[in-house]
């Protein structure tokens, strides 16, 4: 056990005076009094032992301050780091975000291009159709004439020989009236013309689109589309509205069509009348023959 510093009288008048307090010998103000009374003579006799409890507290007192501070330190870096933690969360976030735009940019513009490459495809498939098409009515335009005229001099020339049945001349000239009938009808030549009209079209815009040329100069690709989009649309558009014009048929072509087909019954009727004639002529000479023999 710890020797006590304190002197023995302290000790003594201190235990007296608590047994005092106790017996209620004296009040409680006087006992608080006399206790301080007793701490101040204590301590006046006590220098050296107050020195050593004063450092002792100031220890203590150090201690408790550099735990303070410690505690203070602590808690800013906990602040600091969540703030940290924070700022990284949002730049993260941030970053995310960033690059998800920037995907859904990349996305939109891969996007654009293979529209631009389809439509490309588009209008090269449109020009092929185009050109299959003007084959075609060229082909039937071919033929037409081959049987228009084949057959329109077929009829005349069958019209004139003797002995040909009339059912004959009929059929050819039938055959030559549609032909002509439909070459009339349906326009080819018009329709051809259409046709090449609208590919050469076509294929000047894309050529001056795919050099970036003229009007396609200096123009970033999305704006080039959209232009060539429009001047495609367009030359589509006025060859459809030809199409369409192409099925009405005008006056001046109705009235040369009954033209046409009055000449084509007048030449027949007058191919009969002729045959007649022959034939009538062919009799008379038969009977004169016979009269003189």
């Amino acid at each position: 056990m710890a020797e006590n510093p304190f002197s023995k009288k302290f000790l003594h008048d201190m235990r007296e005076l608590h047994l005092a307090y106790r017996a209620k010998a004296i009040s409680e103000e006087e006992f608080c009094q006399r206790v301080d009374e007793l701490k101040q003579k204590e301590a006046a006799l006590q220098q050296p032992l107050a020195q050593v409890l004063l450092q002792e507290k100031l220890q203590e007192a150090e201690k408790a301050l550099i735990q303070e501070i410690q505690q203070e330190e602590a808690r800013k870096r906990k602040e600091l780091e969540a703030v940290e933690k924070e700022k990284r969360k949002e730049e993260y976030l941030r970053q995310i975000q960033i690059k998800l735009k920037e995907r859904k940019e990349e996305e939109e513009k891969i996007k654009r291009i293979n529209e631009i490459y389809r439509y490309r495809d588009d209008i090269d498939a449109y020009t092929d159709k185009l050109e299959r098409n003007a084959q075609s009515w060229q082909s039937r335009y071919t033929w037409l004439q081959i049987f228009l005229l084949t057959f329109s001099a077929g009829t005349t020339a069958l019209a004139g020989i003797e002995g040909v049945p009339r059912w004959i001349v009929a059929v050819t000239g039938l055959v030559a009236t549609i032909s002509g009938g439909l070459l009339t009808t349906f326009k080819v030549q018009d329709r051809i013309y259409a046709s090449r009209k609208a590919i050469a079209a076509v294929k000047l815009e894309c050529q001056k689109y795919d050099r970036r040329i003229e009007e396609y100069e200096g123009l970033d690709p999305d704006a080039a589309y959209i232009k060539l989009s429009r001047a495609i649309t367009a030359i589509q558009g006025e060859q459809m509205l030809q199409e369409v014009e192409l099925w009405k048929p005008r006056k001046e072509e109705k009235e040369e069509r009954e033209d046409r087909d009055d000449k084509v019954k007048e030449d027949e009727e007058n191919n009969a009348v002729n045959k007649k004639q022959i034939e009538r002529e062919g009799s008379e000479m038969q009977n004169n023959q016979n009269e003189e023999s």
